[in-house]
């Protein structure tokens, strides 16, 4: 494996998305926050006055999503649906008029929500862009979410890295979507899904696996380890799933179903010793397809994972830079011999090749 994979030599300089030549170990959460807090603006001066086809559109895709019994308990519910499938009488609209009063739908949030049907028919980006968009009416969603993230990401990100920890936050939000999706599509009533819970509380589980006696001040005031935290969480995210599995109706405005999918993903992350980054570089190269497509050209070069760029073969130098880096790591610079040396700036200058630096 390259140098640039091994932990105790992985700096904070990575190329990519949130790339610069220096990198601090907290810029992407500094990033994820900023992201979110635009978004969370263009919601607000995004927003349009509803108008009666939104209202018939959501009462559709809720009225779909509802079961039979659901129906019996709220006669109410099936009565006015029938008003409003028929010809519409003028109190009919008397009522859409007193609904319509005051509601506002976000254009921005209309894209980037998730809402599964629309996921079923192709729009697969609101899997992840949903993670990037809180609550226009509770201010406090978002300034919890984003707290957290710092809070907890920034230390992980100095532990596995920018990029590393980049991809775990996608991929926790991702996990989180998908864990709600199935539910709403089995279970649910069609609402759609916004906030970074998911991939927060992925962020989470993960800190207070490392650090689980860890003390924070619930409202600033109670110290609580942050173990018992997140097994209150679990407790109070799993009863209202465990109901609804049970056949009761879910109406509390909490995706408690993409928690516990954030948790689950922060879990098994650390129990499989999951990485992400190596996986993202196994993925097939568009040269390397080329070169198999097209053949080799003279104006294409294509560099094997395991050849410097001038040609040479580099598996037992990786081995011998492994022994150097593990002594440099247990005993310090001072332990290196005058040759050691000269290996550990070798292979400083190839990863810095590698990496396009």
């Amino acid at each position: 494996m390259g140098i640039d994979n091994r932990d105790y030599y992985r700096g904070d300089s990575d190329t990519g998305l949130f790339a610069t030549s220096e990198i601090p170990s907290h810029l992407v959460c500094f990033k994820l926050i900023v992201i979110n807090i635009v978004v969370y603006f263009l919601q607000i001066f995004s927003a349009r006055d509803a108008t009666p086809d939104d209202l018939l559109q959501m009462m559709k895709r809720v009225g779909q999503h509802q079961t039979q019994r659901h129906e019996e308990e709220d006669p109410k519910s099936v009565q006015f649906k029938e008003e409003t499938s028929k010809e519409k009488s003028p109190d009919v609209d008397d009522r859409m008029e007193l609904l319509l009063h005051g509601m506002r739908i976000s254009v921005v949030q209309e894209w980037l929500s998730l809402d599964s049907d629309k996921v079923l028919h192709g729009q697969v980006w609101r899997l992840l862009t949903c993670a990037f968009c809180h609550d226009r009416e509770d201010v406090l969603h978002i300034v919890f979410n984003m707290l957290f993230l710092w809070w907890w990401g920034k230390t992980l990100e100095a532990m596995y890295g920018s990029r590393e920890f980049l991809l775990f936050y996608l991929c926790g939000a991702l996990v989180a979507s998908f864990t709600y999706m199935t539910l709403d599509q089995l279970y649910g009533h069609g609402a759609s899904m916004i906030g970074a819970s998911g991939a927060v509380m992925a962020t989470m589980m993960l800190y207070a696996i490392h650090y689980p006696r860890q003390t924070i001040m619930i409202f600033w005031v109670f110290p609580l380890e942050i173990r018992w935290l997140v097994f209150f969480y679990v407790i109070f995210d799993m009863h209202p799933i465990l109901k609804q599995l049970a056949g009761d109706r879910l109406a509390s405005g909490v995706a408690h179903a993409a928690h516990l999918g954030g948790f689950a993903f922060g879990w098994l992350y650390w129990k499989w010793n999951l990485r992400l980054e190596p996986m993202l570089t196994r993925l097939p190269r568009p040269r390397l397809w080329l070169k198999r497509k097209f053949g080799a050209s003279r104006h294409l070069r294509v560099i094997r994972p395991d050849e410097d760029f001038n040609g040479d073969v580099t598996g037992s130098f990786d081995d011998r830079l492994d022994a150097v880096l593990a002594k440099l790591h247990e005993h310090g610079r001072a332990s290196l011999t005058e040759s050691e040396v000269k290996l550990l700036e070798e292979g400083s200058r190839r990863f810095r090749n590698r990496r396009g630096t």
